[in-house]
């Protein structure tokens, strides 16, 4: 660790090997003597540094540096291994902890200081991304604007990298060369998922609403592409922002049944507001998990120094909850009134699942469920990003079924900013999954239907005009199961029309048909259900 000596403050530091959890000094040029200043870093590396480079550097830190500095205790090993304290010296160096590691906090000094620059440390686009986040939090441009020229230029020999570094630094105009470069490699397989996603494995730092508008770029035509403005990569157009108001909280509770005998406390319980009287008897009822917590308190309250002759009715009882105070007065007022409408918002009714599962509150769990049933169909893509949020797999699954139906490839919902992008690429390979298997059951059905029919008088005859359409509707449709129910009628249409067709030739004529019309309405009338009955096979990875 540097260590500041009370006579000599501006004699070298001597490092100390003072353990695992003591600091260490940074190599040259950050363990100069005349630095005025210490950084130490989250790892316990300490950085002398001179305040002037520092302020001219950033804004951040001149505002900082104008203020009075602290100091820290100086700290010494003795030869029998003891460390002791001593309080600073009136010319101490200052130390300012730092967040960063020392990594990146090295590379963004390296950058604003008078040396040569660390060229080898940025060849790897995910190295800079801790060093250029340090650099925007302190208002350091210039690491900025060299950083941002460094990955500009590795941009041709790793466009995805680059990518995903500037969607994690905010850095716009980088992303969207990296795009540009993508576009330029890509070909449409018509499937949702970009498969070339997988090499940035968990995708950290990276969202659902990012991805998205990189599929959306890669799929835009030259024009769209170079109007300026008109497709942004780390930002919601504003058709697609879609600002609302939040949520109102739901009331708070209360009762007018007497003789309440718990308070019942959210975690901000400090804010007295949120505090609501129950009555133990109705939590019990609905909850054992409450009711084992109440007994607890109860035998705490007769045993104590200030014990009530009744602990039952002790006004001190208060029983604490690890929710919100929108999801402990909601779960209060259904546990009073069986008949309470319950809030529509997604996230809240997520909270209200987790709520009423963790405190095993079986009536009120199913009206909950039901209530986040009917809210999530009419959202399925947020419910399936909200579910995850808060853990609820089978929610999450059930989302995700109802999101086939609908043409994942433009829909957006603004939950997917804050969404991991790993989520949304599962659910996209879920999507084409469900795609393939749906198109491969509609070709199978059409290839049953008969290539000829035996005609009297005629010999066999083609089906063509039967068969022809209904194959071009099956491979040509789009792997999304949404167009099902267009995909059928179309089916049915082709299917009449090529039978008058095939009738009219016949001109009288007699057919064999038995064949042709079970395998027709068959192909039109059952598919469906098998399409649906082999797509709750399709597994998604959550």
């Amino acid at each position: 660790m540097a260590t500041n000596n009370p006579h000599s403050p501006n004699d070298a530091p001597r490092s100390l090997n003072l353990g695992p959890h003591s600091p260490r000094i940074s190599q040259h040029p950050f363990n100069q003597p005349s630095a005025d200043l210490i950084l130490r870093t989250a790892d316990l590396v300490d950085f002398r540094v001179h305040s002037q480079i520092l302020a001219q550097a950033s804004p951040f830190f001149a505002s900082m540096l104008a203020l009075p500095q602290p100091t820290t205790h100086t700290t010494s090993t003795s030869e029998d291994g003891s460390t002791n304290d001593t309080p600073p010296g009136p010319g101490a160096t200052p130390i300012v902890p730092v967040s960063e590691n020392s990594a990146a906090l090295e590379l963004l000094l390296r950058l604003i200081y008078p040396i040569s620059k660390p060229h080898a440390q940025m060849e790897d686009p995910q190295t800079m991304v801790p060093a250029l986040l340090a650099a925007t939090k302190y208002e350091m441009t210039l690491p900025i604007d060299i950083m941002s020229e460094r990955l500009a230029a590795i941009t041709p020999k790793n466009p995805l990298q680059v990518w995903a570094t500037a969607c994690r630094t905010g850095l716009e105009s980088v992303a969207r060369q990296a795009a540009l470069a993508l576009k330029a490699s890509w070909k449409d397989s018509r499937i949702d998922a970009l498969s070339f996603m997988d090499e940035l494995g968990s995708m950290t730092g990276v969202s659902a609403g990012d991805y998205f508008r990189l599929k959306r770029f890669l799929a835009a035509d030259e024009t769209r592409v170079e109007e300026f403005g008109a497709l942004t990569l780390l930002s919601p157009l504003s058709k697609d922002a879609r600002p609302s108001a939040p949520p109102l909280p739901p009331a708070s509770f209360s009762t007018d049944i007497p003789f309440t005998d718990v308070t019942c406390r959210p975690s901000n319980g400090c804010v007295p507001q949120s505090e609501s009287s129950a009555h133990q008897a109705v939590l019990s009822t609905h909850s054992p998990v409450l009711k084992a917590r109440l007994a607890d308190l109860r035998d705490a309250a007769s045993s104590g120094p200030t014990a009530a002759p009744d602990a039952s009715s002790a006004p001190g009882l208060v029983l604490d909850f690890a929710e919100r105070p929108e999801v402990v007065s909601v779960l209060l007022r259904a546990c009073y009134d069986a008949e309470e409408a319950l809030p529509t918002d997604l996230d809240i009714l997520a909270k209200l699942v987790v709520a009423s599962q963790k405190y095993r509150m079986v009536f009120i769990t199913p009206r909950v469920r039901a209530a986040w049933d009917e809210a999530a169909g009419g959202r399925p893509l947020a419910a399936y990003f909200v579910a995850l949020a808060h853990g609820l797999k089978a929610c999450a699954q059930e989302a995700a079924r109802n999101v086939i139906r609908v043409q994942l490839k433009a829909a957006y919902d603004p939950v997917m900013e804050a969404a991991p992008a790993l989520s949304y690429h599962r659910l996209l390979v879920y999507y084409d999954s469900c795609g393939a298997v749906f198109k491969k059951h509609l070709v199978d059905a059409v290839d049953n239907i008969p290539a000829t029919v035996y005609q009297y008088n005629y010999g066999y005859v083609s089906t063509d005009p039967i068969k022809g359409p209904l194959k071009d509707i099956a491979t040509t449709v789009r792997s999304g199961p949404r167009e099902e129910l267009v995909s059928m009628k179309s089916l049915g249409d082709a299917a009449i029309s090529g039978a008058a067709s095939l009738l009219k030739r016949a001109q009288g004529s007699s057919f064999a048909v038995w064949p042709l019309v079970y395998n027709t309405l068959r192909c039109i009338v059952s598919t469906p259900d098998e399409i649906d009955e082999n797509l709750k096979k399709v597994e998604i990875i959550l």
